[in-house]
């Protein structure tokens, strides 16, 4: 008896995973040279190319999650989706790994995040006080 029961869930788990859903990656764009704060905006075809199901599809930034919908789609069904993210101050760097993933598939990603520059200008501020600069300005006309 224990036999049939045993072999009765393994066509079982068989059945199942062949029926699951499969959700494939295609026609992936995205702006490949970024600066920090700029959002990289990954648009993406997922087919169904199996059963109905939902998958999370992911973005990736060096193996860690930075975003994820959730995506229903009919066998052999499309849809153009859209990931998201904000560079971050500091995430500058060249050939950064990103991934788009969902169950079945990963697709390599390669962004290069240049640093954003910051520059100071002499003048004035609304205050009429200074404005921080790399040189100190002479305001000992100013204090008279």
């Amino acid at each position: 008896m224990k036999r049939k029961i045993i072999a009765s869930i393994l066509i079982l788990g068989f059945v199942s995973m062949a029926s699951a859903s499969d959700f494939q990656i295609s026609s992936t764009s995205y702006e490949s040279s970024l600066e920090e704060n700029d959002v990289l905006e990954v648009e993406t075809n997922i087919t169904n190319q199996n059963s109905t199901g939902i998958q999370e599809v992911k973005l990736l930034k060096d193996s860690s999650k930075v975003f994820a919908q959730n995506l229903k789609l009919q066998s052999n069904e499309s849809k153009n989706i859209t990931l998201s993210y904000t560079i971050e101050s500091g995430d500058a760097e060249e050939n950064a790994d990103f991934t788009v993933k969902t169950e079945n598939e990963t697709e390599p990603l390669t962004v290069d995040i240049a640093t954003l520059e910051r520059s100071f200008n002499q003048g004035w501020n609304y205050f009429s006080l200074p404005i921080a600069t790399q040189s100190q300005p002479d305001i000992s006309n100013i204090l008279g």
